[in-house]
């Protein structure tokens, strides 16, 4: 939990040329340990959990300019159910996944958006000028680009899920 700690904190107003030390730790975690077992399922979702937060930060970064360390956290999250997804749902076409994927984002970024933006007045993001939005926290048009974000994250999530468990 200290380690999901730490990233969190890393992330707080990152620019762009942070992210280099952000995978070298990551990297360090991933490691196995000395004996060649496979890694924990424990440290393997922390280490989903931060390939996913600094992957997330990375397009936040490249869309808007700039994060909030709370959208590590929300990407970390989404990347460990995205690995989920991928595991336990292998009879379903990537696009079903997605659309799982999708609603699961939204709701993951509905929930951040009423701790961050409403109750700690973060100002993290306001879709409340985009058309069909709820409360300014979720809208239409970016519940498709988390689908779009679903196509490529799920079988991204399940490759590193399944590197990660050899």
């Amino acid at each position: 939990m200290t380690e999901i700690l730490f990233y969190s904190v890393l992330m707080f107003n990152f620019k762009r040329d942070r992210f280099l030390s952000l995978f070298l730790h990551i990297k360090a975690l991933s490691s196995n340990n000395i004996t060649g077992d496979k890694m924990s399922d424990k440290k393997r979702k922390i280490v989903l959990f931060s390939i996913g937060g600094g992957l997330y930060g990375i397009i936040e970064i490249l869309w808007r300019g700039h994060t909030h360390w709370s959208m590590f956290s929300a990407g970390g999250i989404c990347f460990v159910i995205f690995s989920e997804i991928s595991k336990r749902f292998k009879n379903l076409s990537l696009f079903t996944k997605a659309f799982l994927g999708c609603g699961i984002i939204t709701g993951i970024e509905f929930i951040f958006g009423i701790i961050f933006n409403v109750i700690l007045k973060k100002n993290v993001w306001n879709y409340s000028k985009m058309p069909l939005n709820i409360g300014g926290q979720i809208c239409a048009l970016y519940s498709f680009f988390w689908l779009i974000l679903s196509l490529i994250g799920i079988p991204l999530a399940g490759l590193c899920n399944n590197r990660l468990q050899k």
